[in-house]
């Protein structure tokens, strides 16, 4: 949890919510309905990627790589703090492997797993007196893309798009504020998941790439209390692949 200068407790799971303000109580059926639908579009979207990949692998070219990078990661959502407060990208590192599948000349499988530094840096005030926070997010993502981009050529350049949707398992969360660390992961989900699109640029074994994950799920368990909070990260990577 957040303190200000005064000494006040702003409570919190993911991020802060200023004493006395209101609560804003959704119809807990109509949350949970919402859930389950994107629970099922993700759930599907993961089934039919793994069986299209894996019905086509075996008559198809595989190969992979390795990718690291930079995050900058903030959160969508009301955090809770109302005006009293500003969200602000929260920079961290990304990295891990994936492999490509390819189904035809121009579409391929990606499924890659990566550890990616998320959260957000929060800027208020309470009671009149300035606090600064940053909530530092660790997850282990397990994106599984479709692939487009037409087959390279020998040493040259070939542009690609990637879409799909991402698992991400949360392995660490800490709170930082002024010089106090405060260990939160108990607060929230176990997992989230997103939608993840973008693009790159390959020259011969190398890549340059951007992307976007849209959160598509509250990080926090009990969203009633401290507003509904998603993870949104963009994303420049490099790396090489075989």
């Amino acid at each position: 949890m957040v303190r200000g200068d005064s000494g006040a407790v702003l409570q919190t799971s993911l991020v802060s919510r200023v004493p006395g303000q209101d609560i804003r109580v959704e119809s807990a059926d109509s949350d949970q309905t919402r859930t389950r639908m994107k629970v099922q579009v993700i759930l599907g979207g993961i089934v039919l990627a793994a069986l299209v990949g894996t019905g086509t692998v075996s008559a198809q070219n595989v190969g992979g790589g390795v990718k690291i990078g930079a995050n900058f990661a903030t959160v969508g959502g009301d955090p809770g703090c109302g005006s009293s407060c500003t969200k602000s990208v929260r920079t961290g590192g990304i990295g891990g492997g994936f492999l490509i599948a390819r189904i035809t000349d121009m579409i391929a499988f990606q499924p890659e797993v990566l550890y990616s530094q998320e959260g957000v840096k929060l800027q208020g005030t309470d009671r009149g007196q300035a606090f600064e926070a940053t909530a530092k997010i660790g997850t282990v993502q397990i994106p599984l893309l479709l692939r487009v981009a037409p087959k390279m050529t020998s040493g040259g350049a070939s542009g690609y798009f990637i879409v799909g949707p991402a698992i991400g398992v949360i392995a660490s969360a800490k709170q930082e504020q002024g010089g106090q660390t405060e260990d939160f992961k108990d607060d929230l989900k176990s997992w989230d998941a997103s939608i993840v699109f973008g693009g790159g640029v390959t020259i011969s074994h190398f890549l340059v790439e951007a992307r976007y994950a849209a959160g598509m799920t509250d990080l926090n368990k009990t969203p009633e209390s401290t507003g509904k909070v998603r993870s949104n990260v963009f994303s420049i990577l490099v790396g090489g692949s075989w």
